[in-house]
């Protein structure tokens, strides 16, 4: 292929994400692992191409599939490593709600929801669960109308309340989030 001959050994950007092109091949990468999140992470001079997230390996008719498969196919995949690749395909928002995940606690002042899905038998020890929290920064939308970005984040599993799953995003103890909130 000509494109591959007159780009040989360079390095090109789609979207912020490096791709390698040598005369055999095209690889895009991230943090170091194959990853394409709109399509081939590896297409060969022949024509082949292979799909990856965060470097797994997902078979092409799966991947294109991604953007049409609810939670329930998503927990029915059996492979655990390629499920957790599809949840987060899906987007935590998004899977949590489709899945009818439990809410484990709510936090009236912040906005903060904790929300559990139980996944598969051969995955059954280590729940999904996500705190929702809310950016502190006031954005507006097109209307003037003022807003809070809210963001999905995953937890360790054994996170029982909102306070607990925020400060372990920070590193910190539950107990020492909670001075620090008091402050603020």
């Amino acid at each position: 292929m000509e494109i591959y001959r007159n780009l040989s050994n360079d390095i090109h950007r789609e979207n912020d994400f490096p791709a390698v092109i040598t005369d055999n091949m095209i690889q895009y990468a991230l943090n170091g692992r194959l990853h394409r999140a709109n399509g081939p992470a590896v297409i060969t001079a022949s024509g082949c191409k292979m799909y990856y997230w965060k470097g797994v390996f997902i078979e092409e008719d799966m991947f294109l599939a991604r953007n049409t498969m609810t939670a329930a196919e998503i927990l029915s995949i059996p492979n655990a490593e390629i499920r957790r690749c599809f949840v987060e395909m899906k987007g935590f928002a998004k899977f949590i709600k489709e899945a009818n995940a439990k809410i484990l606690d709510s936090n009236k002042e912040t906005g903060a929801v904790l929300y559990k899905v139980d996944m598969p038998d051969d995955d059954s020890r280590e729940p999904l669960v996500v705190v929702k929290v809310f950016d502190g920064t006031i954005h507006e939308d097109e209307n003037g109308k003022p807003y809070r970005k809210e963001y999905f984040l995953r937890v360790p599993p054994k996170t029982k309340t909102c306070n607990e799953a925020i400060a372990w995003t920070f590193d910190m103890p539950e107990k020492e989030y909670r001075e620090l909130e008091k402050e603020t």
